[in-house]
């Protein structure tokens, strides 16, 4: 109501309206769909994150660079991920508190369809890379963020996915995790999803 009354928001909002195509009012329809539309982008973009944060169990560690090394351990024997310390979660990509230095060959993180904040990818042959620059003085006392998911759903994709440690990658399983949460949010206008996002903010309240 203070948004209507500032003049932020249309009342038109409140009074629904036929599809563009049968209605006989075609502006006041356009209006109403265009609420309707910006309310599914919201939706998805929502379902999407809580998807991450409460089902795959998203988290942020901080720490320096230089602390890194020693931190981390292969998930499995084919190093395809790695955890961080031995009862930690899956780290799948790394940022630095401000610029990189330098962004030597690491794979950009795509989230939603576009490269996401100056999170990189953080698998095997990211660690190789930059495990090179640890003695670097141009990243000494870097902060770092590591974004982790829960090992049990990040060990479960990796069953379903390879039969056995040879073949595989660290950005096939991210990239099926995302693919969940895209599902999820493709669906966020349905009922069944609506009530597992109710469901996920009964959990957290």
């Amino acid at each position: 109501e203070d948004a209507e009354s500032s003049g932020h928001l249309d009342e038109s909002w409140r009074h629904e309206t036929p599809s563009r195509e049968h209605a006989s009012d075609k502006v006041s329809a356009a209006r109403f769909k265009g609420f309707e539309d910006d309310g599914d982008k919201l939706v998805k973009h929502l379902t999407y994150e809580l998807f991450l944060r409460y089902v795959a169990d998203e988290s942020i560690i901080r720490l320096d660079f230089t602390d890194l090394w020693g931190k981390l351990e292969p998930v499995s024997s084919a190093r395809r991920t790695f955890r961080f310390e031995s009862d930690g979660p899956a780290v799948a990509a790394v940022r630095p508190i401000g610029a990189w230095p330098t962004m030597p060959g690491l794979r950009p993180e795509t989230k939603e369809g576009k490269e996401h904040q100056g999170w990189a990818q953080l698998g095997r042959d990211e660690v190789e890379i930059l495990f090179n620059y640890k003695d670097s003085p141009e990243w000494s006392g870097m902060q770092i963020e590591l974004k982790c998911y829960s090992l049990a759903v990040w060990g479960a994709l990796e069953e379903d996915m390879y039969d056995r440690d040879d073949v595989g990658s660290h950005n096939q399983t991210y990239s099926k995790l995302l693919s969940y949460a895209g599902s999820a949010s493709e669906g966020s206008n349905r009922t069944e999803t609506m009530n597992l996002v109710a469901d996920l903010l009964g959990f957290i309240a």
